[in-house]
């Protein structure tokens, strides 16, 4: 689970890295802007993250620079997305996961 919870924090926090939140985070704006990254990668970790001991879980693809492109292009600044849905990440990479850091 620790595995999956990393993947899915990266996958956040690259999906709104681009955008500025300002010096006040917890405003309106940035918050909604961070709770619909979260949403995406909820949706992608529902759907492709697990025990990568027995499933192949596609990282590389996850945090491809045009996935993310593909995903971010998803998040407008209102209103909230009716539904994240998922997409398949292994069409922009491997199914490798990262080594788990201590």
């Amino acid at each position: 689970m620790l595995r999956n919870r990393r993947n899915e924090i990266l996958v956040s926090l690259a999906l709104i890295a681009p955008f500025d939140l300002g010096n006040r985070p917890l405003e309106p704006e940035p918050t909604h802007l961070i709770a619909e990254a979260e949403r995406l990668a909820f949706a992608d970790r529902a759907r492709y993250l697990g025990d990568p001991d027995f499933v192949a879980v596609p990282v590389k693809g996850l945090l491809d620079p045009a996935y993310l492109n593909q995903r971010r292009a998803l998040i407008a600044p209102w209103p909230v997305t009716p539904r994240a849905r998922r997409r398949n990440p292994r069409a922009w990479g491997g199914s490798s996961s990262l080594p788990l850091q201590a």
